[in-house]
């Protein structure tokens, strides 16, 4: 149970690092934190022109979609598939996509260690008394 709780609180703490991604109202001063804190976290993968992409493509959704309300992460990746515009957004692109992908791989990873673990138990019981010992 401690595990979980430990992972949880990790997922919990990278999911407020890109929350900042999908609040259409937020200012570019909060933008630019946002942004400041994701370059700590992968500085190969973050620009710091991603604060005025962003800026620009929150101005772009709600001019665009105002009648939709609320959008998460996987909504604004689709619009800017949709709408064929991730070259014009392509800092924005590429930190959704890592948000996107970020707790796939970590799903993945855990059933790779569940499997194992069901392996080695299954290896253990099959074991005679001698090897065990």
């Amino acid at each position: 149970m401690k595990i979980f709780c430990v992972r949880h609180c990790c997922v919990q703490t990278c999911c407020r690092s890109f929350l900042f991604l999908i609040d259409l109202e937020a200012s570019r001063e909060q933008v630019f934190h946002g942004v400041k804190r994701l370059e700590q976290e992968y500085p190969e993968d973050v620009d710091r022109s991603l604060v005025d992409e962003l800026t620009t493509f929150h101005l772009h959704v709600k001019q665009s979609y105002a009648e939709k309300g609320s959008f998460n992460h996987q909504r604004l990746y689709q619009i800017l598939k949709h709408e064929k515009i991730q070259a014009v957004f392509p800092n924005v692109e590429t930190i959704l996509r890592l948000y996107l992908c970020l707790m796939v791989t970590n799903c993945s990873g855990e059933r790779s260690f569940s499997k194992l673990k069901r392996i080695i138990s299954v290896l253990r019981s099959t074991m005679s008394q001698e090897l065990s010992d």
